[in-house]
């Protein structure tokens, strides 16, 4: 298999340290999950950027259907379930697989999405190492805000959730890695901004896939109108993600529209159907909610508070957040590690380019806590 081939050729050029080791296990788990499915044609393009931080952009001809693709899109079993309580009093849910002794990863998914979202990552990682996910409040079976909106709907709560699934669930001391697709993406700089000081002593690195932190209604190309007409549309957009009205996307006319809002034309039927009933699963209050807190999100003061090694992760073809907003965002990071830019890929990277993102977490972990993942 190619993928198969790839792997050799890294661990040939990793050569045989122990960490290497962990990122190589990593990575084969991810493959032998996915069965036939398999990210093809990588091909990275690499300069040196100011402060030594590298950028790559990294294509891919996505990830083909086979025989593997729905195990891959199925979590395991967890090995353990948590709840641990907010600031608010607002109860999250937390669920934990892998090896309890191996480093820490803990996965934040986005608006409408729960832990579940992240059943890729978790098969590839818990092989060797202890993942975390937690469904975000008002999400899959944690509690919906204890206070309503605004209050129980805003970034210092995406912050004080985070704080209480790590101060909950991490051993005191021990640095994690920290993951965030698009909302969980704004939950990382959110935390970095009401916690730097944890960031310092706990976070050893960082992924945020699909994000940004301000102006994602104007950026978003959902509907394809000419530029003269783009406020106009991003008026309508913040009020229809704004109402708590039911929008069940369901039948062939929800997977189009999940399809064209969310995903490409290069996306499977599979991937397809997972990411709608995660979204036709937010109860309409919570979606929103939340959908206010984008649609007036300004986080850029904070991204110089995100001190750890991160690295940023892009759809071109995101539809709901532009490239260059993810762009803005790994310009502004003081320890970009790089910048990963994938062609053919929409707004759910973890889901249509699993082990592109897969790498980059085992990378980082790799880099980071190496001898923990020894």
């Amino acid at each position: 298999m190619a993928a198969e081939g790839r792997e050799r050729g890294m661990a040939a050029a990793l050569g045989e340290s122990p960490a290497g080791d962990w990122r190589r296990r990593a990575l084969a788990a991810g493959v032998s999950v996915a069965g036939a499915a398999a990210v093809g044609g990588l091909a990275a393009a690499a300069l040196r950027a100011p402060g030594g931080t590298r950028r790559a952009g990294v294509a891919t001809t996505g990830l083909a259907a086979g025989g593997g693709e729905h195990d891959l899109l199925v979590p395991p079993q967890p090995r353990a379930r948590h709840t641990v309580r907010s600031d608010d009093g607002t109860v999250l849910a937390v669920a934990e697989y892998g090896r309890p002794d191996g480093p820490t990863v803990v996965l934040a998914h986005g608006w409408t999405c729960t832990g579940d979202f992240w059943a890729p990552q978790i098969r590839a990682l818990a092989g060797t190492a202890r993942v975390l996910t937690y469904d975000q409040r008002g999400h899959g079976a944690s509690a919906q805000p204890a206070a309503p909106w605004p209050a129980g709907y805003s970034t210092v709560a995406l912050a004080e959730d985070l704080r209480a699934v790590i101060t909950g669930c991490v051993p005191a001391g021990e640095r994690v890695v920290l993951v965030g697709h698009s909302m969980g993406g704004m939950t990382l700089v959110a935390f970095a901004h009401q916690f730097p000081d944890l960031v310092e002593r706990l976070v050893a690195g960082a992924v945020i896939a699909n994000s940004a932190v301000a102006g994602l209604l104007a950026g978003t190309r959902v509907v394809p109108v000419p530029d003269p007409l783009r406020p106009a549309a991003a008026r309508l957009t913040r009020r229809l993600i704004s109402a708590p009205v039911p929008a069940r996307a369901r039948g062939r006319l929800g997977h189009l529209t999940v399809r064209r809002m969310a995903l490409t034309r290069q996306a499977s039927a599979a991937q397809v159907e997972f990411c709608r009933q995660l979204i036709d699963s937010c109860p309409p209050r919570v979606r929103a909610g939340w959908g206010r807190v984008i649609a007036d999100l300004d986080l850029r003061g904070s991204v110089g508070l995100l001190t750890a090694p991160t690295t940023v992760i892009s759809g071109l073809d995101d539809r709901l957040i532009h490239p260059d907003r993810s762009r803005a965002l790994a310009a502004a990071l003081p320890r970009l590690v790089e910048l990963v830019e994938l062609p053919g890929v929409g707004h759910m990277a973890p889901v249509e380019a699993p082990h592109v993102v897969t790498r980059a977490i085992a990378d980082l972990v790799d880099r980071q806590l190496g001898e923990r993942a020894a």
